[in-house]
């Protein structure tokens, strides 16, 4: 059996090359090699995509989204951004839809994922969760150099979440694996202290109990979703004394996100507006608040870095998602964590993880019998 078709070299190649880059870059990269590191990864990721029918029938739809953003990132050159930085933005659009298409043609051995994320456990637990609390504090400020601590939760969260989202496209039954990383990740992200970390772990792992009780007591569902509804309003009418109940690291509380720096970029990305950076986006180094050049919302910096055009597409096909979803193998509700994660956070938008976008508005795996060979491969069924 070719490389090619050997489900457990192409899993090493699609989580390294489109799972863990945002990992490794922003966390284990030191500065002085982070642009070479990044030029050989992208050079890499592109000799990929010539070994892919990127301009297949099926991917029509990613392939004019992603050369909207590519267009979008040349045009935020007429609002400052150096030319530099706009070939870097269409690249990692680029990378995101090729990491798409391979994702869709080739499938992976999914047990991979497993050792992931015991090697990320290992690796967080040696360099912060086995530090003194003071060490650990100073960390939470920068860590190693160029991410907060809250990227252990996006960390964990993002590789849990494809994990989840792969294996129900693949019909696999590992519920009961999923719920025990979920629950893994809930007390790790506790005790690391992101509020929205463990906010969209729970919401994660309630989507996974979902399933379980679903399979064993489909008569039960109705009743099971009517208790996570009710708990979810009590929850939303006590959120500040049940934030002081659970408050064991210091988080401060749901409602004190309003107040942070997250509150304070994304409020001045929409007061300091002009025509300019409506239609093309902020430059580059523009600060939305002390020192800090991103909204902590992907959909903001997905507007600031691509212009207003790709983010309208973006909504387009995202409503497109949610309208069509019979042609989709995973309901829409099972993407609510990523969405919600994206609200608070950088995840994508010019990162190496733009494929979740992919992921999440045109990703839906079904068996191509033009393209089956030995059960290995798969194509992405876009109507």
């Amino acid at each position: 059996m070719s490389l090619k078709n050997n489900s457990t070299f192409t899993g090493l190649v699609f989580i390294f090359f489109f799972v863990l880059q945002q990992i490794i870059i922003y966390v284990y990269t030191p500065y002085k090699y982070f642009f070479l590191y990044r030029l050989i990864i992208t050079l890499i990721t592109l000799l990929i995509g010539l070994n892919l029918p990127l301009t297949k029938k099926q991917y029509h739809l990613p392939l004019i989204f992603m050369i909207i953003c590519v267009f979008g990132s040349f045009f935020s050159f007429f609002n400052g951004t150096p030319l530099g930085g706009c070939i870097s933005k269409s690249f990692f659009a680029l990378c995101g839809y090729i990491g798409f298409v391979y994702i869709s043609e080739r499938k992976i051995n999914l047990r991979l994922f497993d050792y992931v994320l015991v090697i990320l456990y290992l690796l967080f637990y040696i360099t912060y969760f086995s530090l003194e609390e003071y060490t650990r504090n100073q960390l939470d400020g920068y860590l190693y150099g160029k991410s907060s601590s809250n990227t252990i939760a996006i960390s964990l969260n993002i590789v849990l979440f494809i994990y989840y989202l792969l294996s129900k496209s693949y019909k696999e039954n590992i519920k009961y694996k999923i719920l025990l990383f979920s629950l893994i990740n809930i007390a790790l992200i506790v005790i690391q202290g992101s509020r929205a970390g463990v906010a969209v772990a729970f919401i994660l792992t309630i989507l996974v109990i979902s399933d379980i009780v679903y399979l064993k007591f489909k008569r039960f569902y109705a009743s099971f979703l009517i208790v996570i509804l009710i708990t979810f309003v009590f929850i939303y009418l006590n959120i500040d004394k049940l934030g002081k109940i659970v408050d064991v690291t210091r988080m401060q509380g749901i409602k004190s996100l309003q107040e942070d720096v997250r509150g304070r970029a994304q409020l001045s990305f929409f007061v300091n507006m002009d025509l300019g950076s409506f239609l093309f986006g902020y430059p580059s180094e523009y600060e939305f608040t002390h020192e800090i050049t991103r909204t902590f919302n992907a959909f903001l910096d997905f507007w600031n870095r691509f212009g207003f055009i790709p983010f309208f597409f973006l909504f387009v096909f995202l409503l497109r998602r949610i309208i069509k979803y019979r042609n989709f193998s995973i309901s829409f509700i099972y993407l609510i964590p990523i969405i919600f994660y994206s609200m608070v956070e950088s995840l994508w938008g010019a990162t190496s993880w733009d494929i979740l976008i992919y992921l999440s508005i045109f990703y839906s795996i079904k068996l191509n019998k033009n393209y089956v060979s030995n059960n290995f491969k798969v194509a992405a069924a876009i109507h």
